[in-house]
């Protein structure tokens, strides 16, 4: 049901029956992984840390796309050496995360940090063009 939801772009509806799937199994890693990646849909970046993090345990720690998730949600509520932290596990979780790399890239820009955002555009031009040009237009901001 959440999935279907999710599918039509209900990410409230979506996240209503992901937590009624919680209610009845607890340690469900992926659930709190869709739960954190519709809140942070929602600007509800908070929520979305919490369901992140509860993620990442189920997890054992070993999913670049939910470490990505959590650190864009850090980065949403400014809260940018979290975020740092969050998208460096997610590259050393799977270095070729196209998306970990980007928001790492971005978290550096917010911290001053400008060398290591273009550090982190080489690495996307040889891992996926699209996020390279994307973040490409971005730095010259």
């Amino acid at each position: 049901m959440g999935l279907a939801l999710l599918n039509t772009n209900d990410c409230g509806g979506a996240v209503a029956a992901f937590k009624a799937v919680l209610r009845l199994r607890v340690n469900e890693p992926e659930v709190y992984y869709l739960i954190g990646w519709c809140d942070n849909g929602l600007g509800q970046y908070a929520d979305a840390v919490e369901a992140l993090k509860k993620a990442l345990v189920g997890y054992a720690y070993k999913s670049a796309p939910a470490a990505s998730e959590l650190g864009y949600a850090y980065r949403q509520l400014q809260n940018y050496p979290e975020a740092k932290t969050a998208y460096q596990r997610a590259v050393a979780i799977d270095a070729k995360f196209a998306p970990a790399h980007h928001g790492l890239a971005l978290t550096d820009l917010a911290l001053g940090d400008k060398a290591a955002a273009q550090r982190e555009l080489q690495i996307l031009k040889g891992l996926d063009k699209v996020w390279a040009d994307k973040l490409a237009a971005e730095l010259t901001k």
